[in-house]
């Protein structure tokens, strides 16, 4: 029986081992998944803020382009209704 008493240890031994291994492995995946989505979020707000900065941009050289062809509460009402 010592023999198998010495054999059930050993596993148990190792399969603690394992155990732990996937702990930490499953902590350092989450926290890289943390990471990831951190940056993705910021890449986004980035695309973000670049595509109202093109709209913006477009609409004023619009504008400027049409300034004497209407007055400026006209141009106004235009960039509201594009934007909506």
């Amino acid at each position: 029986m010592t023999k198998l008493e010495a054999t059930i240890e050993h596993l148990a031994v190792k399969v603690g081992a394992i155990h732990d291994d996937h702990v930490r492995e499953k902590a350092a995946l989450e926290a890289q998944i943390a990471t990831l989505q951190g940056r993705l979020t910021a890449l986004s707000e980035q695309a973000l803020h670049s595509v109202v900065r093109d709209v913006a941009r477009e609409i004023v050289t619009e504008a400027i382009r049409d300034q004497s062809a209407a007055p400026p509460s006209a141009l106004i009402a235009k960039a509201e209704n594009e934007t909506s």
